[in-house]
């Protein structure tokens, strides 16, 4: 799988669309029997192929075999199943509780395939990011996946696998330098400690860095930064901040590896605090107290995921966040830290195992994400347009509703302000 993949030009690529779109025109994808059948062959496809993606991921980014097996190739095998198991009750219309003057009307709604879907995969997740495709398939759609170009030998594994498993009429791969426009990061950008915390904090977290990693070089249990401007990038972010490393440091430029790294007396205009770190670097902050804290995080973006480790269920901290575990009271109005932030999602007590529920979504806020998010009964929604649906089924019942037709008289309107006018039996608010 060393060589590169043939990129898809973009003739094929109007050519591919046009099928598929054809394909959904013609009705096929909606099927619930061809929906469970491309289900059971995707789940099919990544289980008998989860050793092929440890290779080439080994092969593209270098990443550890364990990791790739644990936060990404088991996860699709079990999203598509549960999309398999569950589409036959997604699928069905939902009745809605009418208003009491519109009972008539019998309103549902009805869940349609909104057409064909495209999605683009991130190079640091590249089948995590591919669970949503389970539930574009549950929802009728065909789809189009555009896997990383940064990763040659797993984009051309994915080629190959869904010309084998899948219907090519409906779900087809293109490869290619297409700008990528999906990101995924799931680790804490940075610690914030209090001052009288620092030392037992540190001191916990260097036992941890030995215990990880020992003595020795950790080479063997961290990703490569394969990538030319990925590595550059971090590596650039190592030479221009004014923190001290306290932990790793080792790099080498020629196997664009970057051991992980702890830095600590980071202030908050330090070149580790500009974006996102996308890389093995855990920079330390301290602040005298909670509001200090408060008030500093609260400028930064809405990241992807919140994150509080604690004992206490009082109070929880914020995505990067360390809160002393003898300090438990409260922070602000709420007595929740998390409450104080919009987070696209929040987990306590772990950072990785909830991301792998296939009944939770995964999704960003504001500057880390938008829609509905992608896993689960959520990607089938995302793929699915909602679409009301109202039927009255008796004309009688229409036939009596002349009076909205002209001519517009009097004897109409004051029919219209009497029956359909609400009366307010709330008592009125003051001041107005």
């Amino acid at each position: 799988m060393s060589s590169s993949p043939q990129y898809t030009s973009l003739e094929e690529i109007d050519e591919i669309y046009a099928t598929l779109n054809n394909t959904f025109r013609s009705g096929k994808t909606k099927s619930i029997e061809f929906r469970k059948d491309q289900l059971l062959k995707l789940s099919y496809m990544f289980r008998d192929n989860a050793l092929r993606f440890v290779d080439t991921l080994k092969e593209d980014i270098g990443r550890p075999n364990l990791e790739t097996l644990f936060a990404d190739a088991q996860g699709p095998v079990r999203e598509a199943l549960w999309a398999y198991e569950n589409v036959d009750t997604w699928i069905q219309p939902e009745p809605l509780e009418p208003h009491p003057t519109e009972g008539v009307f019998n309103p549902v709604v009805q869940k349609v395939p909104k057409g064909v879907g495209l999605l683009i995969g991130a190079f640091n997740y590249p089948l995590f990011n591919f669970r949503a495709l389970p539930g574009a398939i549950a929802a009728g759609c065909p789809v189009i996946i555009k896997p990383s170009e940064m990763l040659p030998s797993t984009s051309a594994l994915f080629a190959e696998l869904f010309q084998k498993y899948l219907d090519p009429s409906a779900y087809r791969v293109v490869l290619g330098g297409i700008p990528e426009t999906t990101k995924t990061c799931l680790s804490p950008d940075f610690v914030v400690v209090l001052e009288k915390d620092n030392e037992a904090f540190m001191t916990a977290l260097l036992k941890a860095y030995k215990d990880f990693y020992g003595t020795g070089n950790p080479r063997d249990s961290v990703t490569l930064l394969k990538t030319g401007r990925g590595f550059e990038r971090v590596n650039d972010l190592l030479k221009r901040t004014k923190g001290k490393i306290v932990a790793g440091g080792d790099i080498d430029a020629e196997a664009k590896y970057i051991a992980p790294t702890i830095i600590t007396n980071v202030d908050w205009d330090d070149a580790l605090m500009e974006d996102e770190i996308f890389g093995p670097i855990l920079p330390v902050l301290t602040v005298p107290d909670y509001e200090f804290a408060l008030e500093k995080v609260q400028r930064l973006s809405e990241p992807l995921c919140g994150y509080s480790f604690h004992k206490e269920p009082t109070w929880a901290a914020y995505s990067m966040f360390y809160i002393s575990l003898n300090d438990t009271r409260p922070i602000n109005k709420s007595g929740l830290v998390r409450d104080s932030f919009l987070t696209g999602s929040w987990t306590e007590n772990d950072i990785i195992l909830p991301h792998g529920s296939v009944t939770t979504p995964q999704v960003g806020v504001g500057a880390s994400g938008m829609g509905r998010g992608f896993k689960g009964k959520t990607s089938f929604m995302e793929f699915t347009h909602l679409r009301p649906c109202y039927v009255v089924p008796d004309l009688d019942v229409a036939a009596g509703m002349h009076v909205r037709y002209p001519p517009y008289t009097d004897e109409n309107y004051n029919i219209i302000k009497t029956a359909f006018m609400p009366e307010i039996d709330i008592p009125r608010p003051a001041g107005i």
